[in-house]
C-alpha cells in the first residue's frame, strides 16, 4: 500500500525501462538511468515513479519506487490512461504483462 500512495504522490514522474539500459520517462520522453546510488540501480523493475531528476554526466533519477502500471491510470485518470481502455464487461483489455506496455498520458 506504501508504494502504491508513492504513486500517488508522484505519478507525474513515472517512467517505463527501455529497450537500452535505462529508461523513458512517460511525460516528456526522456532517456535517464537510475542513479548508481539507488538500491534499485541493476534492479530492472519495469515501472519506476521518482522525485527528482538530477544531471551530471548523464540524466539519473533520484527517490525511486516500483509500481504497477495499472495505478497509474487508477490514481490519475487526468493523466493516465490505458490503450484500448476498458471492454464491455469493464475489464481492462488483454493481460497483466500485456497492459503495462499500454499505459499511456493522456493528452
Amino acid at each position: 500500500k506504501l508504494r502504491r500512495c508513492v504513486a500517488g504522490a508522484f505519478f507525474s514522474n513515472a517512467a517505463k525501462l527501455g529497450p537500452q539500459l535505462g529508461y523513458k520517462t512517460i511525460r516528456g520522453g526522456a532517456d535517464v538511468k537510475i542513479h548508481p546510488f539507488s538500491v534499485l540501480h541493476q534492479q530492472g523493475a519495469q515501472w519506476v515513479v521518482f522525485h527528482e531528476l538530477v544531471v551530471s554526466t548523464q540524466p539519473y533519477i533520484l527517490g525511486v519506487c516500483t509500481v504497477e502500471p495499472q495505478w497509474l491510470s487508477e490514481l490519475a485518470p487526468h493523466f493516465y490512461q490505458f490503450k484500448g481502455g476498458k471492454s464491455k464487461g469493464g475489464q481492462d483489455e488483454g493481460d497483466d504483462e500485456d497492459r503495462s506496455s499500454k499505459v499511456q498520458r493522456t493528452r
